[in-house]
């Protein structure tokens, strides 16, 4: 109970489909765990390690050459901030390495809560409504900026560039909001790099529009 099996073995060539005839029959061992991969027939002796020396649920999975160790990784589940893993001896059940997730560096364990964090699977439905609201808060500012371009554009056109805004004091929640907007592009470099492209874009566009009104019109 508890243990998932995932099968990393690969085949080529004429045996491509060899063992797998009858895919709905294949044994299930007691606990319902799937036998696949290479030696199969040790799935129980390395599971019964991997629930001694882990909590459960885990993820076993087989070795991809003949006579090299299995693993076995403690799943990440709600409000689990640590996963270890352990290699095991298919034949004698042994652990042979362990990997634990205290000594893992800090950076590597902020790495691994974050991505959590992200996919809302470290504190659970919590989190996941956390990030729903966070997606409709960036739908609505979206919606938000082309409801002001739209106020904002040349009258009669349908299109084209807006009218410069106004600058005036920034109030406390937009300072909020860039502070936010800027720790977040450290943690996320992706998103931060976009952000720096999008507004020096927009500030190199707004400088061509600005010359090209200062040029004197011809007659």
């Amino acid at each position: 109970p508890g243990a998932s099996v995932q099968d990393t073995s690969a085949s080529d060539g004429a045996g491509a489909h060899t063992g797998h005839e009858g895919h709905g029959d294949h044994a299930m061992p007691a606990g319902g765990v799937r036998v696949s991969g290479l030696n199969s027939g040790a799935i129980d002796r390395v599971a019964a390690t991997a629930q001694d020396e882990l909590r459960t649920p885990v993820t076993i999975t087989p070795p991809s050459a003949e006579g090299q160790v299995w693993t076995a990784s403690e799943n990440r589940v709600a409000y689990r901030l640590s996963n270890d893993s352990v290699a095991i001896d298919w034949a004698t059940g042994d652990v042979t390495e362990r990997s634990n997730f205290a000594d893992w560096p800090l950076a590597a364990k902020a790495t691994a809560w974050l991505i959590q964090l992200h996919m809302g699977t470290l504190f659970g439905l919590p989190n996941q409504i956390v990030l729903g609201l966070l997606a409709a808060g960036i739908i609505a500012m979206i919606c938000w900026g082309y409801a002001m371009w739209w106020k904002r554009r040349p009258a009669g056109m349908l299109a084209g560039p807006p009218r410069r805004a106004q600058w005036s004091r920034p109030t406390t929640g937009t300072i909020i909001l860039v502070a936010l907007l800027v720790a977040y592009g450290f943690v996320a470099p992706v998103f931060g790099v976009s952000c720096l492209v999008f507004v020096a874009g927009s500030a190199l566009w707004s400088l061509v529009q600005r010359r090209r009104a200062d040029q004197p019109v011809e007659l």
